[in-house]
């Protein structure tokens, strides 16, 4: 009965919620880092502001956040 106890089912849950948390918060990585670029790292710009709001409705931390929008206004 090798894998079938409590702690690989967690396991393997734990892989596919993590995933999925990971594809949503790329997605608003990307999102907030071309807006970003187009303002040039104004954060009071419509669109960017539009993005970073968006953002925490996922749970996601500021400090991706920042890293996204200094991405965008230094071009890395």
């Amino acid at each position: 009965m090798s894998g079938h106890n409590k702690f690989s089912k967690i396991k393997h849950l734990k892989a596919k919620n993590d995933a999925q948390k990971s594809k949503s918060f790329g997605k608003y990585v990307r999102l907030i880092t071309v807006e970003s670029k187009k303002a040039k790292g104004n954060v009071t710009s419509p669109g960017l502001a539009a993005a970073i709001e968006k953002s925490p409705q996922e749970n996601m931390r500021t400090t991706p956040l920042d890293r996204a929008v200094e991405k965008g206004r230094y071009g890395q």
